[in-house]
């Protein structure tokens, strides 16, 4: 996925509210620079990922000796809601045959996979999940930003001064256009263009690009 493609989510499991409020106060920061639309936030992790857990018999054979193996059976079974009592709480306790065990964090490898359309990435007890699925909506902003992207290095590149306005005229297939259209006036606004038009014309400059996969001729010029 590329940086300029907007996306419509982050989700973040927090349950401490001081911790969510913190998020809130740079929330504007936060999607702006990562271009997402949104931050919905929940209070666990079990409808982003699934968990497994993976006994680490390094650790469980110096613990618990004979009884390791029964140990690792246990951690096998641990379910998603086990999973995230150990990593919050950092120990996890279970019977088997009357006998108490009590495994802690690094008794335990934690495997994660992440559900469809969402990728998930986690450092330490921070985890962050990003909606993949890309609308309609969603990719016709994405070729405008990138459109918006070629048309200010072709400014930089012909010498355009930033304040110059200019008129830009584009040929393309019925997708792109159509997305570059219905984006006119945040493509106009980003590049001071004050003519965003079907159809290239004479101008001084001319470059031909493409834009996600779209094959796209670019003509710009100063009014």
């Amino acid at each position: 996925l590329k940086v300029r493609q907007p996306l419509q989510k982050i989700i973040l499991p927090i349950n401490d509210e001081h911790h969510k409020q913190e998020v809130t106060m740079m929330e504007e920061v936060i999607l702006e620079e990562i271009n997402v639309k949104e931050i919905e936030f929940v209070t666990d992790d079990s409808g982003i990922v699934k968990k497994k857990a993976k006994p680490n018999f390094r650790t469980l054979g110096q613990k618990f000796g004979k009884q390791a193996q029964a140990v690792a059976a246990k951690v096998r079974e641990m379910s998603s809601a086990d999973i995230s009592r150990l990593q919050k709480e950092g120990s996890f306790v279970f019977n088997n045959n009357d006998t108490t065990f009590t495994v802690e964090k690094e008794d335990v490898e934690i495997l994660h996979e992440d559900l469809k359309g969402v990728l998930v990435e986690t450092d330490g007890t921070i985890m962050v999940a990003l909606d993949t699925e890309i609308t309609p909506e969603l990719r016709k902003e994405g070729f405008a930003r990138e459109f918006v992207n070629r048309v200010q290095n072709l400014r930089k590149d012909s010498g355009f001064d930033v304040t110059d306005r200019i008129a830009i005229a584009f040929s393309a297939g019925e997708t792109l256009t159509t997305a570059l259209l219905g984006t006119m006036d945040y493509i106009k606004r980003e590049t001071l263009a004050e003519e965003l038009k079907r159809g290239i014309n004479n101008g001084n400059v001319r470059v031909k690009e493409d834009i996600n996969g779209e094959a796209c001729e670019i003509s710009i010029e100063k009014i």
